[in-house]
């Protein structure tokens, strides 16, 4: 007898699939550590845990993967949604829906991408700040319709944010945390309010006070 628990997405025929389980097998030949690496290598779940319970039982818990954005992977010429979670592990392909409930994340290219694959380390805490900001400020998130990574000469990388309610782009450094984020819009509402909108393409807030662009200039 097989139960499982803590499942939100997955289908449980999928998860008896990945872990080999055709219900013939015998319960004192079942190896748990082989059905738990079967299982923790599916790209869905985050973590699992299993028990075996005589005389007859096997209790699989799973903790499956929560996504933190779509990340659109340019591949080639092709664009390429995929959710990834808070560890930098995409894991599947992206639906229409998630893409609009999920911050939209650009600017990464790859040879290939398949589900289990992670980012580059250095990108990691993002992804991990992005899952604190759904978590404590919602509301503030989804403010950014995307952001683009740009990476740097020299290691390391700068966003390009894209806010919902106004055209002007926003360059900041990596470091996108709650008051970051209130201060950028803040920044924006002032410029709203004096109706500098048309006049202004870019708003930069890595020195942690605001510069901007005129469109059609190069220079700050």
């Amino acid at each position: 007898k097989i139960q499982f628990s803590g499942i939100d997405t997955i289908l449980e025929a999928d998860l008896k699939k990945e872990a080999g389980l055709t219900g013939a097998e015998k319960w004192g030949r079942l190896n748990k550590d082989v059905l738990l690496h079967r299982i923790t290598s599916y790209p869905i779940v985050a973590e699992a845990r299993v028990v075996k319970k005589y005389p007859d039982k096997v209790l699989i818990d799973i903790i499956e993967r929560k996504p933190v954005a779509v990340l659109l992977a340019t591949v080639g010429e092709r664009t390429i949604p995929m959710e990834i979670d808070k560890t930098g592990t995409v894991f599947k392909v992206a639906s229409k829906k998630d893409s609009q409930a999920l911050p939209v994340v650009s600017g990464l290219s790859f040879q290939t991408i398949r589900a289990g694959m992670r980012v580059h380390k250095q990108l990691v805490p993002l992804f991990m700040q992005l899952d604190l900001l759904q978590k404590k400020n919602p509301a503030l998130l989804s403010e950014i319709s995307e952001m683009k990574i740009e990476q740097k000469k020299y290691g390391g990388f700068d966003l390009i944010l894209y806010p919902v309610r106004t055209k002007i782009k926003v360059h900041t450094d990596s470091r996108l945390n709650e008051d970051r984020l209130q201060y950028m819009m803040l920044t924006l509402d002032v410029i709203r309010k004096l109706n500098l909108n048309i006049q202004i393409e870019e708003l930069d807030v890595r020195g942690g006070t605001a510069s901007y662009r005129l469109r059609g200039e190069t220079d700050e």
